[in-house]
């Protein structure tokens, strides 16, 4: 019984991390379509910035982000050790299939797509944040 309590309050720590970061994602996502249809050459099908320069502007931000978080929760939401290792491993590629499911249902519904709507620079934004997180959340 002491194992199954352990291993619930385990996953719900690993959800809480998970859900913080993709809450950060989607708010920057948000925030990067509304610059979007302002600014339509920042848009990922015009051509916009490079790609590879996209993805170091996202992971800029998800680091600024990452240290932001940790003025509003400074003790890492996971705890134990080996659990916030599979943390920092799994939850960026899960935020970024999330926001590339979120890309793939904006393209069904003919929206626009930015880069952060794809695997690629949706994982590099949750793994410079979550990195972030795990090196100096407490």
């Amino acid at each position: 019984m002491e194992f199954l309590a352990e291993a619930l309050f385990a996953l719900l720590q690993f959800l809480g991390e998970f859900l913080l970061q993709l809450v950060l994602e989607a708010l920057v996502e948000l925030g990067a379509r509304g610059v979007s249809s302002i600014y339509p050459s920042a848009r990922a099908s015009s051509g916009g910035l490079h790609p590879l320069l996209a993805c170091f502007g996202y992971a800029a931000l998800g680091a600024a982000l990452g240290a932001l978080s940790l003025y509003f929760f400074p003790t890492s939401l996971v705890q134990a050790g080996w659990l916030r290792i599979l943390t920092l491993v799994v939850v960026p590629v899960l935020a970024g299939l999330a926001m590339n499911a979120l890309g793939n249902w904006r393209l069904r519904h003919d929206q626009t797509i930015i880069r952060l709507d794809r695997f690629g620079c949706a994982y590099v934004f949750a793994l410079a944040l979550g990195a972030v997180r795990f090196f100096w959340a407490h």
